[in-house]
């Protein structure tokens, strides 16, 4: 299992690497800048309407929308609206005893962790995660839709990974699925199939 695990990782490290080159963060300045001016906006009309505003809450907001752009290629409209995306994205920070305890247990006692099956999401957000990850590019194969986001720096990865592949191109057997790779060796979450 330590060996899988190793290997897991190396070869996640060495396909992931040239992902964030400088070069390829500089195509996604134009979405950062997007999610600013919409920020700076509301700001604005906050300030002028004269009434307090949680500033923190929209900057957990804005900080949504960089994320829900750049990284699932979505425009979720975060700043503005109260959407599923961001629900889903704060309870990934809340803590409750539970998970406080397993973040102890992994971290004080590492050797004990390894025989625990922790999950320290809930599968409801996972499942949202993933939902949206595998919606995404169903939707961007299906449309012949790019983007200059993470999301597609992953998807023409995994095309020219396949198209590599021994015989050009590789079956959604060889790939598993996401129910068979949820209790995978590797310690990261597995990519869903359609990607």
């Amino acid at each position: 299992m330590v060996n899988a695990r190793v290997w897991c990782l190396a070869e996640l490290r060495t396909r992931l690497t040239p992902t964030f080159t400088s070069d390829k963060i500089k195509y996604m300045f134009g979405l950062i800048k997007e999610c600013a001016e919409e920020y700076q906006q509301v700001l604005l009309k906050s300030v002028q309407s004269g009434e307090p505003f949680d500033a923190k809450d929209y900057s957990v907001n804005y900080t949504v929308e960089v994320i829900s752009s750049t990284a699932f290629g979505l425009k979720t409209h975060s700043i503005t609206s109260d959407t599923e995306f961001k629900k889903m994205s704060r309870r990934i920070f809340q803590l409750n005893f539970t998970r406080t305890l397993k973040f102890v247990i992994r971290d004080w006692f590492p050797f004990l962790a390894r025989f625990l099956p922790l999950k320290f999401f809930d599968e409801q957000i996972t499942d949202f995660f993933f939902k949206t990850v595998r919606e995404t590019v169903a939707y961007r194969k299906q449309n012949q839709f790019s983007r200059n986001d993470f999301l597609q720096i992953l998807m023409n990865l995994n095309e020219m990974s396949t198209k590599s592949h021994e015989g050009g191109t590789q079956k959604e057997e060889e790939l598993g699925t996401y129910e068979n790779n949820r209790r995978s060796p590797c310690c990261h979450p597995p990519l869903p199939p359609s990607i």
